[in-house]
């Protein structure tokens, strides 16, 4: 048998394997990106530390990275949750000529951060929020003002809100569209961001902060989205340079982080109207989004990562609505078990209790329904409630209704030994 021509096959079969897996590596790092990061800064002003955020913008321009910035016209002179009267001090010529430079370059967006960013009185169950609930004449006011002053100012148009606190209401978005812009960056935490399916305005809400960012970009990776936006929100005392004990990161660090978005093929920064502007990006998406993190806040993180449901991105359709019934199973499922796991243990304990010391029953009630009362007053004072706080309330509504199972059981067996029915004689 002639085996002269074997090798020369060989080898023109493992050239074609070696092109072809050349060009598979080529086409893979030619594709687009399918992660967009969006970087909003919050709170400059007047009062904010101005050779930090020279610095900062600096990076972004070094780095080539679109920055949007969330600027308060008019900031209160004190504390921005003190409710009392404040003198305003408005944004002075040496801020505003920082950022025409940076808007000039093209690194840096402007936005409107609320007018004077100072909290209205809360209410008991309420947030901080400078707009919600205030009427349509002064929401009008307000941020017709604070947009006039820093177009002319700035020298440059003003297209996206950003309520302080991530807070604001339906009228704040009658007033917004009225007045032509584009839309509303707000939030998820604390009961942040309104809901509006009336509306035309876009909503690009902050899904990350930096401390969590890494995590955000794990779980947009293994997402199932052809197109995932994380929108990380950034204060100055994320940073060294301003506030060392808060701090997650530095400038160098951070510059270092941006720089290498570039060599990451499947990300890439991208600016807040940029991605705004897009049709997807309306108050139906906001909605389901919104619907999904408020589940998805209720369950533990281990348990969101043993189940692949991923958050710290703003989700893509049809995505959402695979993920969303996903979400609810687990919660529901989970909070089943962790409540009858509880009823099991207020029962077992009740009746080792009650059995002992028949007149502690008043006394344990009144605690396990102290217990619950704070819970739910620390929940709804910030308006959120986390994976902790939803533990809590099934654990101390199980430990009571365990409890009133252990005394019913109790009495219920009492009265068929003594056969003495008033409950004061079984307690004697």
């Amino acid at each position: 048998m002639n085996t002269d021509g074997r090798p020369r096959v060989a080898l023109r079969t493992a050239l074609v394997l070696a092109g072809l897996l050349c060009s598979t590596l080529a086409a893979l790092a030619q594709s687009p990106p399918k992660i967009e990061v969006v970087f909003r800064y919050d709170d400059y002003s007047s009062l904010s530390f101005t050779g930090f955020e020279t610095r900062l913008i600096r990076v972004f321009e070094k780095t080539r990275t679109p920055l949007t910035i969330g600027v308060i016209p008019f900031p209160v002179s004190k504390d921005y949750h003190d409710t009392s009267p404040q003198s305003e001090i408005p944004l002075t010529e040496e801020k505003a000529a920082i950022l025409r430079e940076a808007i000039e370059a093209g690194s840096v967006e402007p936005a409107l951060h609320g007018y004077n960013h100072q909290s209205r009185p809360r209410p008991l169950w309420g947030q901080f929020s400078e707009f919600k609930g205030l009427d349509w004449d002064e929401q009008m006011r307000r941020i017709r003002t604070g947009r006039e002053f820093l177009k002319n100012i700035l020298n440059s148009d003003i297209r996206i809100f950003i309520p302080p606190w991530n807070v604001e209401d339906q009228t704040t978005h009658g007033v917004l569209e009225s007045l032509g812009f584009l839309g509303v960056s707000s939030g998820f935490d604390g009961g942040g961001g309104a809901v509006n399916n009336k509306t035309s305005l876009k909503f690009l809400p902050a899904t990350s902060d930096l401390a969590r960012f890494y995590e955000s970009l794990r779980s947009a990776r293994r997402a199932s989205c052809a197109m995932s936006v994380i929108v990380v929100i950034l204060h100055d005392y994320d940073f060294a340079e301003v506030d060392a004990t808060r701090a997650v990161t530095n400038l160098a660090a951070f510059s270092e982080m941006l720089t290498s978005f570039a060599k990451q093929s499947d990300l890439r920064a991208a600016g807040m109207s940029e991605v705004m502007s897009r049709p997807e990006y309306g108050a139906a998406l906001f909605a389901k989004n919104k619907k999904y993190m408020i589940s998805e806040n209720f369950i533990y993180p281990w348990l969101a990562d043993l189940f692949n449901l991923n958050t710290g991105f703003y989700l893509c359709e049809p995505y959402l609505s695979t993920v969303y019934p996903k979400s609810v199973k687990i919660l529901f499922v989970y909070a089943v078990i962790v409540l009858l796991a509880c009823i099991g243990i207020g029962f077992k304990g009740g009746r080792l209790v009650f059995a002992k010391w028949p007149l502690s029953v008043l006394a344990v009630w009144l605690m396990t329904l102290a217990v619950l009362a704070f819970l739910v007053f620390d929940i709804q004072k910030d308006a959120d409630m986390s994976y902790k706080g939803l533990t809590g309330l099934l654990m101390f509504s199980g430990f009571f209704l365990g409890e009133l199972f252990a005394f019913a059981s109790l009495w219920l067996q009492r009265q068929r030994r003594f056969k003495r029915g008033p409950l004061e004689e079984w307690m004697s």
